[in-house]
């Protein structure tokens, strides 16, 4: 179904009318003589016609406007949000979409750390029974937001029923509300538990080098009376925190904690495990809430390729770079071979006075390797230059892949042979 009705296009324009409007008044009050009516008649004409010009300019159109045709729901089903809320929420949602036209076509989005499509609109109404999952830490509402938007088909009129506590736990880019083109009703669920509970462990990166520190947060809250605990934090099998808390009725706190991973930490992932031991008297009538986790991800050491002109050019940054725990790989330009060349597991290159052109009779760089390194630089990986008597203009960088690559022209000189 549709209504048409009437816009401007510059609706601004018509407050030209007021001067207008209030011209003819004046003109009205003031004394007429003889000729009054036809001198009141001309008034009329001239603004009549005024309003007309003013109303032209501020371009009239007839539109036709578009019942709601789409009708997303989406439901807060994360820790925070108790088994009551939830199904007081799920139950909030029945009643409204049976108040919908029929010809309405209603989906149906759950969230917690994730979004899942839980009814694709225009599709029987058959949400899943279980509609907790195993895990439900974190509220990733900006991708509720964002899969919710994307079910309304573009050119066609929606609106989304937002069902949450409004707390976003995922730590993602937010989802900016005033750029979609649906509107959003909000309906506010009531988070209150009657015990303390773990809500969500968020890593500040999810992934971190050996050597690195990786740091986050636990958020908990309260229950229905004071209570107070204590919280461990284990990333694998090393507890990084281990600290006494105490929660206000219905407080929500965040609790940092950070670790240093070890320089010798093999690649692999790291369970973030965050638990809550109360104290005896505290209320905690469920045990299940008092713990969460996340998981993080340590990578490879960084690699560093150093390629020298002679041997004792690289030793200081080598040494440098392997105390802060990196691989590095120190090589001759006059020795490279085959296996140098592959930049591929590759995080960094230096080059120390490493000559483009043999100079004073060392070999320099071969030209595969500087054309690799080039596409290498290009595609985002990392390259420090470092100067000397082979290095730039006297290495013969100029008209070579490597130039091309620096923030800096290179003038020819003649090689000494």
């Amino acid at each position: 179904m549709s209504t048409i009705g009437q816009v401007f296009a510059a609706p601004t324009l018509l407050l030209l009318g007021l001067p207008v409007v209030a011209l003819a008044v004046w003109d009205l009050l003031r004394g007429w003589g003889s000729n009054a009516g036809r001198r009141m008649a001309g008034t009329g004409i001239r603004t009549l016609a005024l309003l007309a010009i003013i109303a032209a300019l501020a371009d009239p159109q007839w539109v036709r406007r578009k019942q709601v045709g789409h009708v997303i729901f989406v439901v807060d089903r994360s820790a925070s949000i108790s088994d009551a809320a939830l199904q007081t929420s799920l139950a909030e949602v029945d009643r409204l979409r049976a108040g919908l036209a029929e010809e309405v076509r209603a989906g149906l989005v759950l969230f917690d750390a994730t979004a899942e499509l839980a009814v694709f609109p225009g599709t029987p109404w058959t949400p899943a029974a279980d509609r907790r999952r195993a895990s439900a830490d974190g509220s990733d509402l900006d991708g509720a937001l964002a899969l919710a938007l994307s079910l309304v088909p573009d050119g066609e009129s929606g609106e989304i029923v937002l069902l949450s506590d409004g707390r976003d736990s995922a730590g993602a880019v937010h989802f900016d509300p005033w750029g979609l083109r649906v509107p959003i009703h909000t309906v506010v669920v009531d988070p209150v538990r009657d015990d303390p509970a773990v809500l969500a462990v968020t890593l500040a990166e999810g992934q971190v080098r050996p050597g690195a520190t990786a740091t986050g947060k636990v958020e908990l809250v309260g229950g229905d009376a004071p209570a107070s605990g204590t919280l461990t934090v284990r990333i694998g099998d090393k507890v990084v925190l281990r600290d006494s808390v105490a929660l206000a009725p219905r407080e929500t706190i965040e609790v940092p904690f950070s670790h240093a991973i070890e320089a010798t930490a093999p690649g692999g992932s790291r369970a973030v495990e965050a638990t809550l031991e109360m104290d005896p008297g505290s209320n905690d009538t469920d045990v299940t809430d008092n713990a969460a986790g996340a998981v993080l991800v340590i990578g490879e050491a960084p690699k560093v390729r150093v390629v020298v002109g002679e041997d004792p050019d690289g030793g200081a940054i080598a040494g440098a770079l392997r105390a802060e725990r990196m691989e590095v790989d120190v090589v001759k330009a006059s020795a490279m071979e085959a296996r140098h060349q592959d930049l591929s597991d590759v995080d960094l290159v230096v080059l120390a006075n490493a000559p483009a052109h043999a100079v004073a009779g060392e070999r320099g760089m071969p030209d595969a390797f500087m054309g690799k390194l080039a596409r290498y630089v290009d595609s985002g990986g990392g390259l420090i230059v470092l100067g000397g008597p082979m290095a730039y203009d006297m290495g013969g960088y100029g008209d070579t892949p490597i130039e091309r690559i620096l923030p800096v022209k290179i003038d020819p000189v003649e090689q000494e042979i």
